[in-house]
C-alpha cells in the first residue's frame, strides 16, 4: 500500500474569532479551495473548487492545557463535516489573538480521492500548520497547509 503525505498552502478569504473574557469560544476561518497548492502545483481540482469553492474551519470547543489551548471542532471539505482537534498556541498580539498550531487530516475520510481504494492506499495524509492573527478588524495571516 502506498503512504502519501503532501505539503503546500492555501489561502483563506474570511475569518472570525469569538471570546469571553480572553478566552476564545469560537472561531471559524474560511478557505479559498480554488488557491490550494500542494507540492507547487495548483490543486484546486482535487477539491472540486469550482462545485465547492471554499471550505471551512470550525472551531467550537476549547480547552485549556497548561500553556496550550486544545480545540475541538469541524472541518468542512466538499460539503462533508468531520471532527478535528487541533492543539493551538494563543497569544495576545496587536489587540487580537495570534494562534499557531497544527493537525492532521487524512484524506480518504472526505470525499478527495473516490476512485482510491484504502486497500491501496491506507495513509493519504495532509498535515496543516497555521499561523492566524485575529484583530479587532480582520483574520490578517496567511494559513500554511503542509
Amino acid at each position: 500500500p502506498v503512504k502519501m503525505t503532501s505539503q503546500g498552502n492555501v489561502n483563506f478569504t474570511e475569518g472570525s474569532l469569538s471570546d469571553k473574557d480572553g478566552i476564545p469560544t469560537e472561531a471559524i476561518v474560511v478557505f479559498d479551495m480554488a488557491s490550494m497548492k500542494l507540492g507547487g502545483k495548483n490543486k484546486g481540482d482535487l477539491f472540486d473548487a469550482k462545485t465547492y469553492p471554499n471550505s471551512t474551519l470550525h472551531m467550537q470547543e476549547f480547552e485549556e492545557n497548561d500553556t496550550l489551548l486544545i480545540a475541538k471542532g469541524e472541518l468542512t471539505i466538499k460539503d462533508v463535516s468531520k471532527p478535528v482537534e487541533i492543539t493551538l498556541k494563543s497569544v495576545p498580539e496587536n489587540e487580537g489573538y495570534l494562534f499557531t498550531g497544527n493537525f492532521t487530516i487524512q484524506t480518504l475520510d472526505w470525499p478527495l480521492r473516490e476512485q482510491v481504494k484504502t486497500k491501496d492506499v491506507n495513509k493519504d495524509e495532509i498535515s496543516i500548520n497555521f499561523s492566524l492573527h485575529f484583530g479587532d478588524k480582520a483574520l490578517t495571516t496567511d494559513t500554511i497547509w503542509e
